[in-house]
């Protein structure tokens, strides 16, 4: 029983020390200087523009020092990103304490407040209300400083080729509805992912990776616009080699091709039917005439052998 009771008053007391450390009291800071700040979204090296602002902070103990951080606003995601610590404020004193902002805002235009906030601890237990609290009584207080934030020259030149690389991509994909070819389809998806990575990168003004992944975007889509449409996209199926509507010539249409193309062409025209009995008798036609056109050598040869045997007896 004993046991259980002080295992109890252990557990209160961890609680209360639990709820003690969780209070928060407003801090006591002031703005510097709340005029309006302005300038572009991004720096011409990369990056987001950054704006230095001045805060007061007061400390209300007289025997800790207050240990100040704060937090600013990432709109590209929609929270709030840990700065570190920003400063010590001595005992009972009021100090000046730096606190940067971030426009991360990249490819947009207007004017919109900037939140922070500051926090501040004491690391001593003498608030907590005993050994059993981890930590301390905490301070915070939130603000919001307007920014006139607008695009750059640089950064103007990528949004421009991002909306051009967009263009491209809604006409690609126009032309190409129902396309069934996986080459278009991946190229068209991969540039489609890059465009939002672009855009992303655009943002955070990380203008060298934006104007990167658009130009690689840009690169697809044209890749893409090199496929003909006609046969390969627009709901038409790719051609199975034209089997079902083109007939496949046999072997002997093959050969008379070959016979046709390849072979030299002779001109039979005075040589028909040469091995036929009008072929017979073109040869004997051939043979007479022949004979006609020597006819008057075997004469003259004959008058001639004539006179020299006369003289060669008129000799004797």
């Amino acid at each position: 029983m004993v046991a259980k009771l002080k295992f109890g008053m252990l557990v209160f007391l961890m609680a209360t020390g639990m709820a003690v450390a969780a209070e928060t009291l407003e801090m006591n800071a002031i703005l510097i200087d709340d005029k309006p700040l302005a300038g572009p979204n991004c720096r011409m090296q990369g990056g987001p523009t950054s704006y230095v602002i001045d805060v007061s902070v007061a400390n209300p103990s007289a025997d800790n020092s207050l240990r100040v951080g704060y937090m600013y606003y990432n709109s590209s995601l929609g929270d709030y990103v840990d700065g570190g610590k920003i400063c010590d404020v001595k005992p009972s004193l009021r100090e000046i304490c730096t606190v940067t902002i971030y426009t991360i805002t990249g490819g947009k235009n207007g004017t919109e407040q900037f939140p922070f906030k500051l926090s501040g601890t004491y690391d001593t237990e003498s608030y907590c209300g005993g050994p059993f609290c981890s930590a301390k009584i905490s301070y915070a207080k939130e603000f919001n400083i307007p920014v006139n934030h607008y695009t750059g020259v640089y950064e103007e030149n990528v949004v421009k080729k991002i909306n051009s690389a967009r263009t491209e991509y809604d006409t690609a994909v126009q032309r190409y509805t129902g396309c069934s070819n996986a080459s278009v389809l991946d190229l068209l998806q991969t540039a489609y992912s890059e465009i939002l990575v672009a855009q992303e990168k655009l943002t955070i003004c990380d203008m060298a990776k934006a104007q990167n992944m658009t130009n690689d975007a840009i690169l697809k889509i044209r890749e893409v616009e090199s496929y003909p449409k006609a046969g390969v996209c627009g709901g038409n199926p790719p051609q199975q080699n034209n089997t079902g509507n083109t007939s496949v010539p046999s072997d002997d249409n093959v050969t008379q091709d070959n016979e046709t193309t390849d072979q030299p062409q002779f001109n039979l025209t005075n040589n028909t039917n040469i091995t036929g009995p009008a072929g017979t008798d073109n040869i004997s036609n051939v043979t007479l005439a022949i004979a006609k056109g020597c006819m008057p050598f075997f004469i003259l040869t004959g008058i001639l052998v004539a006179a020299v045997w006369s003289e060669r007896r008129t000799s004797a």
